[in-house]
């Protein structure tokens, strides 16, 4: 009865719904989120203030300064982005290093929550702060108006910052970076933006004298170019009363240069094209881009609604570049053409770009090109425009559920890009309501009209980048394919009827033989007919996110066959094959507009599922899982797609140095063992036998024999139960083998030396592991965490802040548990081949100081373990957290209670218990000195 009412009733609903969208006054200005308070102090600084929960008993600040490389005079290339670096080195109350050092020790990780960025147009701060203490929040106030303006930049720590900063550069270099500085000045046509990337020029960085970066600091941080940012868990008052306090006493320069709003990017008046190589590029890239044009604009309701008919736009567009991916013998891998902004601030512009083989160069541009001229000619049809609409409420409907349970981040970052780029900020209920009332008022001509602006044929710039090959076309060529494109006679695109169900028949429920449940956990454990188990943990932490997970042991080192890649692969052949009565296109229509996924995937040692959805489609997740393990099928066309595609990126990966150096040293550490090889050479996708991939799939997934799942989430029991039993309990409960074999995946015994030799920057890594048997210990494999945290701080301090040799880099210690009980230190420490020597010895005597009696002191340990516990706090929060802890509990046999304690065992630690493990574990009979360094290095 209720059904039929509510279809009764849906023609008036939407009825209404038009008449009041109709009546809206699309001039009015879109309102401001009246949870936030704002205000202006007299010297001009703005600030934003939103109290807010998620996550419990912390405040996200940040300090935005509205200037960032475009402002830089000739003389400071790289000064801005410099200067933020100087920020974290010498402040008026925390001189020196002392800010990185305090923040750690109230549990703020450097990097992770600690943090900054410099672009062309704007410089943000980054600094989450607890709130269990006023000293804390006083201090993070402290050290934003530092930032603000008492920056010390004193001589020394300018000297000893550069280091810091060359090696940053020096990470940027390579192949991509080489040709975008030959392409940058033509595609942005002679604007500013060209000559003002953000990383600067090395020889300003390496010779630029104090005051030219004290010139940028006094110009351009000042209070009338800045906001303030405050959301979290304090009271709006109070980070008002904070602010004046803090920032009210700063003054603006007596002549101030002026800042203009935006730089301008002048119109090309012709066709243009570029054709780029270089010996060590990874991707095949075809570019066309057309004119820029003002950015739109997002005051009025009237340009909120343009922009919902953007999203329409993008996301049908997208949704036809996917199916030509999808397709047999794809012409590229990744294809798109949008309309957006890019380089300059408040100009956007189309751009069309595909990634591809160099055989498919010219296939891959004009089909490009092709797809977005059939949507200007013809448009989209009705049945993509009620598909695109779904997906886009859909996903405007997610975040207003979670409205309450919104992360701090993420508010405070929309309040970041309102000020710097005038975006509109209503809040979410005034965004959901709008939408639901005027989407359906965007009809396809509206959407069309965006697609009748694409000018990708009219003074365009085209661009390829790629390897050397006698495949490539010349610049005059390359214009010639896009003009042909442009003048193709086109057909107009044809939907196809697709299954309206996912399921080919009705599942028949089985049964729960064994019911337990753990308080303490709060879980409920069903044991089921079949011989699978499900763990049913119900949160609120979310309002509507339901995860799952579920995993097994055995995976692909159980496959029997000669062509091994067959076993490696084979969930990825048979999900690009399709299920049922579904390619892979076709699932992805069918799912438009629903939030469910579920993944099968076989790994060396493992077996596992996994997924989500909201509450409203968590049945279409579990049709959706029992599809994909049931109904796996053979199809030709979608294999061939699978190994264009798998093959055109296998012949890009191994250009890049850095990716040869990880497959060549993997490859040497195991002997050549054929499991080892994460990066497979192009022809070895053709060992592939998709039947063969087929028949493994469907041995190891018809059966969840021996799965244990386990769901987290917005949900209740008794309302799970039916779906559990339809779609789970009623899959194949074979018994299989759910153990996994020994492959033979030893390391190199003994003091082994790699040497790689590739690139032609000056550019090295080390790489060294020491390993070993060990018995597995979870409590010992925490502590070696710790160890880790406190070993990386240590090489902050010394070869990044002293040495200058690094800009991030490490190490980790860790246990494993399968397939046999090892452990292994691992390091990654990217530097320059003339340091390289310097900074090993350097790492490796923090590594033997730590060993040495009270080489781990207190402070270093609370350095390591307070960070440790502020995230533990806010993951006992997460869905996704709680799912990973206890999946690998089940797996591997661990206690899962371990969960619930891990704070009391942290604390608990002692620096002498750190020393001795790491005289245990840091000093092993076998170990790789593993670098690689440049083709023709220096001496």
């Amino acid at each position: 009865m209720k059904k039929t009412l509510a279809l009764l009733l849906l023609p008036i609903i939407l009825f209404c719904m038009g008449n009041g969208a109709q009546a809206q006054d699309l001039s009015q200005k879109v309102p401001f989120n009246k949870d936030v308070k704002t205000g202006v102090l007299p010297n001009g600084l703005k600030y934003f203030i939103r109290k807010n929960n998620k996550p419990e008993g912390k405040i996200e600040l940040r300090l935005v300064v509205n200037a960032g490389a475009i402002q830089e005079d000739n003389d400071q290339l790289g000064l801005a982005h410099f200067m933020e670096h100087m920020n974290f080195n010498g402040l008026k109350n925390f001189p020196k290093n002392e800010i990185v050092s305090y923040l750690q020790s109230i549990g703020v990780e450097f990097g992770a929550d600690l943090n900054a960025y410099t672009s062309f147009d704007e410089t943000v701060y980054i600094l989450p702060i607890p709130t269990d203490d006023k000293d804390k929040i006083e201090k993070g106030f402290t050290i934003l108006a530092d930032w603000s303006g008492n920056a010390l930049l004193e001589g020394d720590e300018i000297e000893a910052e550069r280091g810091v900063v060359l090696e940053e550069s020096r990470l940027r270099k390579g192949a991509n970076d080489r040709m975008m500085q030959k392409w940058l000045p033509k595609y942005l046509n002679g604007s500013r933006y060209a000559d003002r990337l953000p990383i600067g020029k090395d020889q300003i960085l390496k010779n630029f004298k104090h005051d030219v970066i004290k010139r940028y600091y006094k110009d351009w941080y000042r209070p009338d170019l800045q906001a303030v940012m405050v959301v979290g868990n304090i009271e709006p008052n109070e980070a008002e009363r904070l602010i004046k306090k803090y920032f009210s006493g700063f003054k603006n320069p007596a002549n101030p240069r002026t800042r203009p709003a935006s730089y301008d990017v002048p119109q090309r008046t012709e066709k243009d094209a570029m054709v780029l190589t270089d010996d060590e590029n990874m991707y095949t890239i075809v570019r066309i881009n057309g004119n820029s044009r003002p950015s739109l604009k997002s005051e009025t309701a009237g340009d909120y609604k343009s922009s919902l008919t953007r999203q329409l736009f993008s996301t049908m567009l997208s949704a036809r570049y996917g199916e030509i991916v999808n397709s047999a013998n794809p012409p590229f891998f990744f294809g798109s053409t949008n309309i957006g902004g890019g380089w300059a601030r408040g100009y956007e512009n189309y751009s069309s770009f595909a990634v591809c083989g160099n055989d498919k160069i010219e296939e891959a541009t004009k089909t490009m090109l092709r797809e977005a001229f059939r949507v200007r000619q013809f448009g989209f049809t009705e049945a993509e425009l009620t598909r695109a609409r779904s997906e886009i409420l859909s996903n405007y409907e997610l975040l207003y559920n979670e409205r309450d349970k919104t992360a701090s981040g993420q508010i405070v970052s929309e309040l970041v890009r309102h000020f710097l780029e005038a975006e509109s900020v209503p809040g979410i209920e005034w965004e959901y309501e709008f939408a639901k009332a005027q989407l359906p008022q965007i009809e396809l001509g509206d959407v069309n009209q965006v697609a009748k602006d694409i000018d990708l044929d009219k003074n365009y710039f085209a661009l390829i980048t790629a390897k050397p090959s006698d495949k490539l076309p010349t610049e005059k060529t390359l214009m010639q394919w896009v003009d042909e494109a442009a003048n193709e006679k086109l057909e107009q695109y044809e939907e196809t009827a697709i299954a309206d169900h996912l399921l080919p028949k009705e599942p028949t429920p089985g049964k729960i033989v064994k019911t337990e449940t753990d308080k303490e956990l709060g879980t409920t454990t069903w044991t089921l007919g079949n011989g699978a188990m499900v763990t049913l943990k119900p949160t609120d932490f979310k309002n509507d996110e339901i995860r799952f997970a579920a995993e097994r042991k055995g995976g692909y080192s159980l496959y029997k066959g000669k062509d091994i890649y067959s076993g490696f692969y084979c969930n990825n052949v048979v999900d690009e094959m399709g299920y049922g009565e579904f390619n892979q296109n076709d699932l992805n229509k069918f799912l438009t507009g629903k939030k469910a996924s579920a993944y099968v995937a076989a790994g060396l040692y493992t077996e596992s599922m996994g997924g989500g959805s909201t509450n409203k489609d968590v049945q279409t997740m579990f049709e959706l899982l029992n599809l994909k393990c049931n109904y796996a099928r053979m199809d030709e066309e979608g294999y061939k797609s699978y190994i264009s595609k798998e093959k055109q990126q296998a012949e890009a990966m191994k250009s890049n140095p850095r990716v040869a150096f990880s497959a060549e040293m993997e490859k040497y550490m195991y002997n050549n063992n054929p499991y080892a090889n994460n990066y497979p050479d192009p022809e070895f996708f053709d060992e592939i036998d998709p039947k063969n991939a087929l028949a493994f799939y469907n041995e190891r997934f018809k059966s969840v024999n021996g799965m244990h799942f386990v769901f987290v989430g917005s949900f209740d029991e008794e309302e799970m139960k039916p779906l559990v039993l339809k779609y789970i309990a009623s899959m194949g409960g074979e018994k299989l083998n759910t153990n996994y074999k020994d492959v033979g995946m030893e390391k190199r015994k003994g003091v082994n030396d790699f040497v790689f030799k590739k690139g032609s920057e000056e550019q090295a890594m080390i790489m060294d592991r020491i390993y070993g048997d060990t018995k597995y210990d979870a409590d010992v494999n925490s502590k070696l965490n710790i160890l880790s945290e406190v070993i990386n701080n240590k090489i902050t301090v010394k070869l990044r802040e002293e040495m200058g040799g690094i800009y991030g880099g490490g190490m980790r210690v860790s246990m494993n548990q399968y397939p046999v009980e090892t452990y292994e230190v691992v390091s990654y420490l990217p530097c320059g081949p003339e340091k390289l020597e310097e900074l090993r010895a350097a790492y490796e005597q923090i590594l033997k100081d730590v060993q040495k009696p009270n080489g781990i002191t207190a402070e270093d340990l609370n350095k390591a373990v307070a960070p440790s516990l502020q995230q533990y706090s806010e993951k006992l929060k997460d869905n996704g957290y709680w799912l990973s802890v206890l999946s690998n509990s089940y797996l591997y046999g661990n206690d899962p209670h371990r969960i619930l304690d891990y704070s009391e065992r942290v604390k608990a630690i002692k620096p002498e218990e750190l020393t001795k493990l790491a005289s245990k574990y840091l000093n092993a009979p076998n170990k790789l000195n593993a670098k690689w360094i440049p083709e023709q290095a220096k001496p």
